[in-house]
C-alpha cells in the first residue's frame, strides 16, 4: 500500500538521496550535492510542510515538492518537482500524490497551480492536461559560452542603477505574468538592474544573478526577466542597456543562460537568437485554476 506523508517528516539526507534516485533517467540531469539541494528549497521558496513524499514497503518511492506564496494578491502553489523512483514508476504513485498535493493545495486555499514541464515529455503533458492544468505559453533555456554578436541599436542616453530584487516589485510594470523561479522573491540573493532616465522616470527592469571566479573574473550570469515599460519608441534599445548591465560587455567570455523565457516575449527571444544564443532546453509552463474547481497533477519522472 502506498502511503504518502509530509516531506518535513524526512531528514535532509533522506529527502536528498529520494530526489536524485527519483530523478535518474530524467530528460536533463538534475541531481544534486547537498549544499545545491539546501539551496534550491531557499532560494526557490519551497516548504517542506506543503511537501509530500510516497512510502512503499517501509521505502520512499517518490516525492513532490511545493511551494505557496501570495502573489499581487493570489495565492499560487508552485510544483518544483514531482518524481518517482525506476522500480515504481507505472504503478500510481504519481497520480496518488498529486492527488494528495492538490488536496493540500486546497486545504490552504490555493487559486491558482503552476508547474514547467519538458516539452517532449508528452506522456506526462497529456496526464497533466486530463487533470486540469493548461499549457499557458512555451519556455526556452538560451546559452552562449562565446563572446555575442553585436547588435546595433541606437545609443541610450539613460542611465543603468543597481537595486535589490524586492524593489523591482513595487514598478507599475513589473510582470508577476512569469515563472515562478522568475519571481523576485526567488531572486533576493541576486541582482537587480533598473534603466532610469533623466526624470527619475523607470524605464525598464532585469532580474538575474552573476558568479564570479577566485580571481573576481564574471564565469556565469543567469537572466530570468527583462521588462520595459509600456509604449518606449527605443525599446531595443533599451532591452540592450539592461543586457549588458547584467551581463557586460557582449564581447567578454562568459557563460550566459537566460532561464525560461516565454514564447510570448517576442522581441527578447528574437535577441537572444541574434546575438547568437542556442536554445538548450524547451519547457511548457502550465496552470491549473483550483479556483474553477479543477483537479490537477504536476509533473516530472512517473
Amino acid at each position: 500500500m502506498i502511503q504518502i506523508q509530509p516531506l518535513s517528516r524526512c531528514t535532509w539526507e533522506e529527502s536528498l538521496a529520494l530526489w536524485n534516485e527519483a530523478f535518474s533517467g530524467y530528460f536533463v540531469d538534475v541531481s544534486m550535492t547537498m549544499e545545491a539541494f539546501v539551496r534550491k528549497w531557499s532560494r526557490e521558496s519551497l516548504s517542506p510542510d506543503h511537501s509530500l513524499v510516497a512510502v512503499a514497503e517501509g521505502k520512499l518511492v517518490g516525492l513532490v515538492c511545493s511551494g505557496i506564496r501570495t502573489v499581487n494578491g493570489k495565492k499560487m502553489a508552485w510544483n518544483g518537482g514531482t518524481a518517482v523512483v525506476p522500480a515504481w514508476r507505472g504503478k500510481g504513485v504519481g497520480r496518488k500524490l498529486m492527488e494528495e498535493t492538490m488536496a493540500l493545495y486546497e486545504r490552504e486555499g490555493v487559486e491558482l497551480a503552476t508547474l514547467e514541464a519538458i516539452a517532449g515529455n508528452q506522456a506526462a503533458i497529456r496526464l497533466y492536461e486530463r487533470l486540469g492544468y493548461r499549457i499557458v505559453d512555451r519556455l526556452s533555456y538560451y546559452q552562449s559560452t562565446e563572446p555575442l554578436r553585436m547588435i546595433e541599436a541606437e545609443p541610450s542616453m539613460h542611465r543603468i542603477e543597481r537595486v535589490v530584487p524586492g524593489q523591482i516589485a513595487t514598478l507599475p510594470f513589473y510582470s508577476a505574468e512569469v515563472p515562478w523561479q522568475g519571481q523576485w522573491f526567488c531572486l533576493r540573493d541576486g541582482e537587480a538592474w533598473v534603466l532610469a532616465d533623466g526624470r527619475g522616470g523607470v524605464l525598464g527592469y532585469a532580474l538575474g544573478r552573476r558568479e564570479f571566479d577566485e580571481r573576481g573574473r564574471l564565469c556565469k550570469t543567469v537572466l530570468y526577466q527583462v521588462e520595459t515599460a509600456p509604449g518606449l519608441i527605443n525599446e531595443q534599445a533599451c532591452f540592450l542597456s539592461l543586457l549588458e548591465a547584467a551581463w557586460g560587455p557582449a564581447l567578454d567570455m562568459c557563460e550566459r543562460i537566460v532561464a525560461n523565457w516565454p514564447s510570448a516575449k517576442h522581441m527578447g527571444a528574437e535577441i537572444f537568437n541574434r546575438l547568437g544564443m542556442k536554445t538548450t532546453i524547451e519547457q511548457v509552463w502550465m496552470m491549473n485554476e483550483l479556483g474553477a474547481k479543477k483537479r490537477s497533477v504536476s509533473g516530472g519522472n512517473f
